[in-house]
């Protein structure tokens, strides 16, 4: 339930290990309404915990997997940098010692070296002498709506049946399957995977779970 990338991504491998996949999503296929559409989206190694780096690994690995299937680039090299300020809020030391722990190269320059190589930083006051910054050489960025559309495509071919414009009004377990239930009708299922983002609550309130959710927008 819900079409958005982490949806047709669950199609997506759902399918590709065999299994009988049916989606529903409120809006029409690649409506412009949720978290994955535009141009772009980041893809990076630096994180916080080494968990994290760890999982970005399995990131990477995926979309070259979209990318062999579907014979379409979708991940960018473009290098990128994280920017500690002093006193940052965030420790910079927790990404340097995730990365380093998984042995994943980085550099950790100064802000006269950030202004050096991206000239476009020299112009302003954002990147000081005393601001730090993490440089990831294995940044990039994935093709957002794109990348949605692709994985539905995979999907559908590898036997997924996608419904656009088909809002899913309940989710009612029924001896040991589930009911999802449509406008169009009633969908008997044996398990069901919520992809729904900001409308999770409203679709989860008749099972009686409420999950602390804080909705924002974000550019």
């Amino acid at each position: 339930v819900g079409l958005g990338g982490l949806g047709s991504a669950a199609a997506y491998w759902l399918a590709r290990r065999g299994l009988n996949v049916v989606g529903f999503e409120q809006y029409e296929l690649g409506h412009v309404r949720g978290a994955s559409h535009d141009h772009s989206r980041i893809i990076r190694r630096s994180y916080h915990t080494p968990e994290y780096v760890r999982l970005t690994a399995h990131a990477y690995d995926a979309w070259r997997a979209v990318e062999a299937e579907s014979r379409q680039r979708m991940i960018t090299i473009t290098g990128g940098i994280d920017l500690f300020p002093p006193n940052s809020a965030i420790d910079h030391s927790t990404y340097t010692s995730s990365l380093s722990a998984e042995g994943v190269p980085y550099e950790w320059i100064d802000g006269g070296e950030v202004r050096r190589r991206w000239p476009a930083f020299a112009a302003g006051t954002l990147v000081t002498e005393e601001v730090m910054a993490l440089y990831s050489p294995q940044t990039g960025i994935v093709p957002a709506g794109e990348g949605t559309r692709v994985m539905q495509d995979l999907a559908v071919a590898g036997g997924a049946n996608l419904h656009g414009n088909t809002p899913v009004r309940a989710i009612r377990p029924v001896a040991g399957e589930v009911d999802v239930v449509t406008d169009a009708g009633v969908c008997r299922v044996g398990s069901v995977v919520v992809a729904v983002d900001a409308w999770t609550n409203r679709l989860l309130q008749g099972l009686g779970v409420s999950i602390p959710v804080a909705v924002t927008r974000e550019q």
